[in-house]
């Protein structure tokens, strides 16, 4: 097996944090891979719908406190 070179050997998965590394599979396709697994892919999905939600509910509890005079 042929090792892979120090610029493919290692990446984090931005949904779980996990590292990984370089797989045959992914030969072609090394700079393109973003994700760990395909479950963290599809998760990408629901964590970003999660944090527009927690967003929102951010900025509207910021509104109320500026109304009412707190902060």
């Amino acid at each position: 097996m042929r090792r892979p070179s120090c610029s493919r050997s290692a990446k984090v998965c931005p949904v779980c944090g996990r590292s990984f590394h370089w797989h045959k599979k992914w030969e072609r396709d090394w700079d393109q891979v973003r994700y760990c697994s395909h479950a963290c892919c599809q998760r990408k999905k629901q964590l970003r719908k999660q944090t527009e939600e927690s967003d929102e509910r951010t900025r509207y509890r910021v509104a109320v406190e500026r109304r009412n005079g707190v902060g």
